[in-house]
């Protein structure tokens, strides 16, 4: 789903239009293909290693709180990753090191 879904939901908030209803149903098309849940989702994704990009995609964005009746609704788990501290702090060394990751 992370491929799909999580696609829509980028393509959202970097200003395109995915409506919830396409949304809805590229949702239920995979429940009708046969999932077992919807993940990894990623609303905070820092870069550890590697070249892929930051993310950050607001966790109360409409299509996540759409996913979530679509998968309460389904009684399917939802997995999203996100990142999250608790206060201001220095940007730890191991995600310093990627330019992709905020500051």
């Amino acid at each position: 789903m992370g491929g799909t879904l999580n696609v829509l939901i980028q393509k959202s908030v970097n200003g395109g239009v995915v409506t919830e209803e396409e949304f809805e149903e590229k949702a239920l098309e995979l429940i009708n293909k046969g999932i077992v849940g919807f993940g990894e989702l990623a609303a905070e994704h820092i870069i550890i290693g590697g070249t892929e990009p930051y993310v950050h995609l607001p966790p109360n964005h409409f299509l996540f709180k759409k996913l979530a009746d679509i998968a309460g609704e389904n009684n399917l788990p939802t997995d999203l990753h996100m990142e999250a501290v608790t206060e201001e702090i220095a940007t730890p060394t191991q995600f310093a090191s990627n330019p992709s990751n905020p500051t």
